[in-house]
């Protein structure tokens, strides 16, 4: 259950108690012990995930490469959005680095929580928009990097 405190603003500033009540039963615990796949790129996306405690690498595995680190994902961040956008796949997959937890909601809770209480669920997409920008954009330049070093090592 969503346990977010008066004076914590991660992972969804601008809730009001009253909102933070509202979300309480759609939220759940996780907990993962370090090297733990928590899901796998292809698995089908029924939770996303936020993170309170620990690190998780997020990682990509292109159809015809290696495995890519993505990025990491430390205390008030989400990964696992693949859920929250309706995609009935993980694009990547996360591992634990080290013992981690947190929160997370099904697909369906999202939903359910969106529709019956419109205000409040329009808070948290529009964090999670804010959040997937951000890491959208730390995509771009790992993925920039390695194509770079590629070029680089085959004159």
């Amino acid at each position: 259950m969503y346990r977010q405190q008066p004076e914590d603003e991660k992972p969804f500033p601008g809730l009001t108690n009253g909102q933070k009540l509202q979300i309480a039963p759609f939220f759940l615990p996780w907990q993962t012990p370090a090297g733990k796949v928590i899901f796998e790129q292809g698995q089908l996306a029924r939770s996303f995930y936020v993170i309170h405690s620990g690190e998780v690498l997020i990682q990509y595995k292109p159809y015809d490469g290696p495995v890519i680190d993505v990025t990491r994902i430390r205390s008030g961040q989400v990964f696992g959005w693949s859920a929250a956008l309706g995609h009935s796949t993980y694009s990547s997959s996360a591992m634990s680095v080290i013992d981690s937890g947190g929160l997370l909601i099904s697909k369906r809770n999202l939903q359910v929580l969106c529709k019956r209480y419109p205000e409040t669920g329009t808070i948290i997409i529009e964090h999670l928009a804010d959040l997937i920008a951000k890491r959208m954009g730390n995509t771009h330049a790992t993925v920039v990097a390695i194509l770079l070093s590629s070029v680089d090592a085959n004159p």
